[in-house]
C-alpha cells in the first residue's frame, strides 16, 4: 500500500478516524443519533475512532467506557452565557490547540465533521485551521436545516463557511433533498454525495404484543396513534392536534402519544384544550433510552409526525422498523425515508383536513395499515442499515478495501 503523510511525515497506512460533533449520545435528536451509530457502523468495520464532542452531560463519561470507541468530551460549547466574550474565545482557542495536540499523539487517516457547526463562525474557523494545517482528508456532513439556514448568515460569516466548505475533499448529506440544497448554497464545493440514514434492527428491543405493551403504557383505547419527536414547531405535532377532532369524530376511542419533551410543550397543551381534545393528547415526555421507544412503537396503530422541516427523519425508519405505517410531511427529505403509497403517506403539514382524512382512512382499514407497515418494514432492514451509510462515506473518502460487512445497497 502506498503510504500517507500524516501529521508526524510519512507513516504507514493507518486505521484511524476522527469525527467531530457538536451532538452525541447521551444527547437526544437526530444529528446525535446519526453520529453515534455511523461511529459504530466505523468501528464494525475494524476502524479506530476518535470523537471528539462536547462536555454537556456528567453522566456521559462513564457511558463512553463501554463504548468501543474513543470519546474526548473536550469541545467548547459554542454559546457559552456564563463567561465574557473574550473567556469564551480564549476557550475556543484553547480547544484548537488541544485538537492540533491530539493529531501529534496519533496519526488519523481521514476527519469526519459530523455536522456543519462544527465550522460555525469564527471559532468554526479556528477548527478549520488546526484540522487544514495537517493536511489530512477531511470531510462534512450535512442533514437538513444546517443548509437551509446559511442564506440567513452574516455577509462574513457566510464568506467564511463557503471557504470553509469549498476546501472540503468530501461533502456528505443524509437525503437527496439536502444535496440539491448543498449544491445550492455551495456550487463550487466538491460534490456532495447521498449518504443516508438507517435504523439498526439488531440492536433495537425485540418487538411485543401490542395489548402488552398497551398494558405497561395504562392505555386501553382502541386506537393509539404516535409520534416520538422534539416539541418543536417545525415537527408539525400542532397540525396534528388540530386535525384531532375530525378523527375523533369517526373513531372517538383514538388516543393521540406523543413521546418527546421540548419547548413547545405548553402550547401545544394549550392547543389540544382549545381544540377540545385534551383528554385524547397524552403527553408522555422525554425517554432517554430505547426501551421506553419500543413500548411507544408497539403500542401504536400508525406514526405521524407531518413535519415542516426535516432533512429526513430516523423515527420514520424506526416506526417501520417495528412494522408501523407512517404519514409524514412532503417536505424536505422525507420522501427518502417514506415511500408513499408502500410504506405510509405523504401529507400537506399545513392541512389538518388532509392529515384528518389520511388517519381516518388507516385507522379504519387495518389490511392498508398492514400492508404498509409490512412493506416499510421490509425496506427499512433492505435498506436503510448503518452500514450502508458507513460504506457509502467510505467510498466517497477514497477508504475501500475496508468496507462493512453489509453490501451497500443502491440509494
Amino acid at each position: 500500500m502506498t503510504p500517507i503523510r500524516g501529521s508526524t511525515g510519512l507513516t504507514e497506512p493507518n486505521r484511524n478516524l476522527l469525527v467531530l460533533s457538536k451532538d452525541f449520545r447521551p444527547q437526544t435528536g437526530g444529528i446525535a443519533e446519526w453520529v453515534y451509530h455511523v461511529v459504530l457502523a466505523f468501528c464494525r468495520a475494524q476502524w479506530n475512532v476518535t470523537v471528539v464532542t462536547v462536555d454537556t452531560y456528567a453522566a456521559a463519561r462513564a457511558m463512553d467506557a463501554s463504548e468501543p470507541f474513543t470519546t474526548m468530551r473536550m469541545m467548547p460549547e459554542q454559546d457559552d452565557r456564563l463567561c465574557t466574550k473574550a473567556l469564551c474565545a480564549l476557550r475556543h482557542v484553547k480547544f484548537a490547540r488541544r485538537l492540533g495536540d491530539l493529531f501529534e499523539r496519533r496519526s488519523f487517516r481521514y476527519v469526519l465533521a459530523a455536522e456543519r457547526e462544527i465550522f460555525r463562525g469564527y471559532n468554526g474557523f479556528l477548527r478549520w485551521l488546526a484540522l487544514s494545517y495537517r493536511r489530512v482528508r477531511t470531510g462534512v456532513m450535512f442533514h437538513g436545516t444546517d443548509v437551509e439556514q446559511i442564506a440567513r448568515l452574516p455577509w462574513a460569516r457566510r464568506r467564511i463557511l463557503d471557504h470553509i466548505v469549498r476546501s472540503m475533499d468530501d461533502v456528505f448529506c443524509n437525503s437527496h433533498y439536502v444535496v440539491e440544497a448543498a449544491k445550492a448554497a455551495f456550487p463550487d464545493c466538491s460534490n456532495p454525495v447521498y449518504v443516508g440514514c438507517g435504523v439498526s434492527p439488531e440492536t433495537l428491543p425485540t418487538p411485543i404484543r401490542q395489548d402488552s405493551a398497551r398494558k405497561v403504557l395504562g392505555i386501553d383505547s382502541q386506537n393509539v396513534i404516535l409520534t416520538v419527536a422534539r416539541l418543536v414547531p417545525e415537527k408539525g405535532i400542532d397540525t396534528v392536534i388540530r386535525s384531532l377532532p375530525k378523527v375523533l369524530s369517526r373513531f372517538p376511542s383514538t388516543v393521540y402519544l406523543v413521546a418527546g419533551g421540548g419547548k413547545d410543550l405548553v402550547r401545544l397543551r394549550q392547543l389540544a384544550e382549545q381544540n377540545g381534545c385534551a383528554k385524547h393528547v397524552r403527553f408522555a415526555g422525554e425517554f432517554d433510552n430505547r426501551v421506553a421507544a419500543h413500548y411507544y412503537y408497539c403500542a401504536a396503530d400508525l406514526f405521524v409526525m407531518p413535519a415542516r422541516q426535516e432533512g429526513f427523519g430516523i423515527v420514520y425508519l424506526e416506526a417501520a422498523h417495528y412494522g408501523l405505517p407512517t404519514v409524514g410531511g412532503r417536505v424536505g427529505g422525507v420522501p427518502d425515508a417514506i415511500a408513499d403509497g408502500e410504506t405510509g403517506i405523504l401529507v400537506n403539514p399545513e392541512d389538518p383536513s388532509e392529515i384528518a382524512g389520511v388517519l381516518i382512512k388507516l385507522l379504519g382499514d387495518p389490511e392498508l395499515r398492514a400492508r404498509l407497515g409490512a412493506t416499510g418494514q421490509r425496506r427499512a432492514h433492505n435498506e436503510f442499515t448503518w452500514d450502508a451509510v458507513a460504506n457509502r462515506i467510505m467510498a466517497k473518502a477514497n477508504l475501500n478495501g475496508t468496507g462493512c460487512s453489509t453490501p451497500c445497497p443502491s440509494p
